[in-house]
């Protein structure tokens, strides 16, 4: 994989060079989120249970990896991050769906003080459960070649509704 360092501030960060190159999905399984979506993930990926307030907040473990979600009415839309704070910002489709993928430094966004990568996507239908169907989903990563792993993730996301 070529690697390209990208200077922040006095931060230096190898990222893959080609976003979207090739990640071999062929042993993934499918794990479930509740009743709203499914993803694939790499072998020893478990579930993890987490406390929300007004929305669905859950996540997925690995020992390269941790991802935190948020579904709801009031899902964070990364409006905030921007290039001009390092993030790297690309349009994507989640199931059919139009979203926005960041990736870039953790700074403590998320928790995450190494790499992190967050995806946005609304699926335009009222979720009687949860008020709306907003997603983010983030995850962290000391491993930057982990982060097209995370977005292949992303990108295996089905919705499906209660």
């Amino acid at each position: 994989m070529r690697l390209a360092v990208i200077a922040l501030g006095t931060l230096l960060l190898s990222v893959p060079a080609a976003f979207g190159e090739p990640v071999d999905t062929t042993a993934w399984i499918t794990l479930k989120a509740d009743n709203v979506f499914t993803l694939r993930a790499p072998p020893g990926t478990v579930y993890r249970e987490m406390d929300g307030i007004d929305s669905y907040v859950a996540g997925f473990d690995n020992p390269q990896f941790h991802i935190m979600f948020d579904y709801g009415m009031y899902a964070n839309g990364l409006g905030g991050l921007s290039p001009e704070k390092g993030y790297r910002i690309e349009e994507i489709e989640i199931d059919d769906h139009k979203g926005r993928l960041i990736t870039g430094p953790g700074a403590n966004m998320w928790s995450c003080n190494d790499l992190v990568t967050a995806a946005y996507v609304d699926f335009g239908q009222r979720d009687v459960a949860w008020g709306g169907s907003r997603l983010e989903i983030s995850g962290c990563t000391k491993s930057a070649a982990m982060l097209e792993t995370l977005h292949a993730m992303f990108r295996s996301i089905r919705y499906t509704p209660h």
